[in-house]
């Protein structure tokens, strides 16, 4: 029963996550903290990779659609059978969510700081 949800709930996960939330609900975005944003070189660097998982979803969804069972997908394509069976599944590339750094180190110092850089301090061995 366990494994039937959680498949289920695999194939959906992608309608689920993008639906609004509801009015007045409470829910916070996971992270509180932001991360600096990452520049151009570093967003880049990811494109190829997710281009090869593309193409490696876009074939295994091509073999299931002729008719291909997934342990033959599986072993032609070297993934595992419940890769192939989720990406069978999936109506959507599934997607790694976005995440970033937890809150930084400096976060119990800020206020200290900000006092600090507000008096005209820019010396950081002063600091």
């Amino acid at each position: 029963m366990r494994q039937g949800v959680e498949r289920w709930l695999h194939g959906v996960y992608a309608r689920l996550r993008n639906l609004p939330s509801a009015p007045g609900s409470t829910v916070r975005s996971a992270r509180s903290d932001r991360a600096f944003a990452r520049n151009t070189p570093e967003l880049e660097a990811g494109v190829p990779s997710r281009m090869r998982w593309q193409a490696v979803y876009d074939e295994a969804r091509r073999r299931y659609a002729v008719g291909e069972l997934l342990l033959g997908i599986a072993r032609s394509m070297g993934l595992v059978r419940a890769t192939v069976r989720e990406y069978a599944v999936a109506e959507a590339f599934p997607a790694r969510l976005p995440h970033g750094a937890g809150p930084s180190l400096l976060n119990p110092y800020i206020a200290y700081l900000t006092v600090w850089t507000d008096e005209g301090c820019e010396n950081a061995v002063a600091l």
